[in-house]
């Protein structure tokens, strides 16, 4: 290649390089507005980050204490962001308690021994595992306003998790 030759080319890819630099940012800059204003009309505290920085605010609501945060999964070329999203209950349940959403492998555990709480609530007992210290004490916690809270949760977000002390889920994006 002659040396204008590379020079152009060299050129485009710096200016191609530039673009996707400016887009990256100009994207970094709304998502950063986006979670300043969710934090303003939540009055959680958010402390703005660095353009390569996570996301993440934090505070009470009520008498929970709540956090939302962003982290990166990379795998060989490419990379996935997902957000975290934690509620702490003001004080623990003491019943070892454990809710997640019935899948495949839970089902094959289930076949083999594991433990599972039956509540009496078929559509519990088959979409949600439930696990605990005290099976009698767990069943008087859920209520059936508090099963159709959980069934609500998890038919929104299969990843929740509910436990003693909080209830935590993941959203990718």
């Amino acid at each position: 290649m002659t040396p204008f030759m590379n020079f152009v080319v060299g050129s485009a890819f710096v200016v191609i390089l530039i673009g996707l630099i400016l887009v990256a940012v100009r994207h970094k800059k709304k998502v950063i507005k986006n979670w300043a204003q969710a934090a303003r009309t939540l009055r959680l505290d958010y402390p703005t980050p660095g353009l390569f920085k996570n996301q993440e605010m934090s505070g009470s609501i009520g008498r929970f204490f709540v956090r939302a945060d962003t982290y990166v999964v990379s795998s060989g070329k490419s990379s996935q962001t997902f957000t975290r999203f934690r509620v702490q209950f003001p004080q623990s349940l003491q019943l070892q308690l454990k809710l997640s959403k019935q899948g495949f492998f839970n089902a094959v555990f289930r076949f083999f021994g594991s433990q599972d709480v039956e509540v009496g609530d078929p559509r519990v007992d088959d979409g949600v595992v439930v696990k605990g210290s005290d099976p009698e004490q767990i069943r008087k916690f859920l209520t059936p306003a508090r099963r159709a809270r959980i069934q609500r949760l998890f038919s929104s977000c299969s990843s929740a998790e509910i436990e003693d002390t909080e209830v935590r889920w993941v959203k990718r994006g």
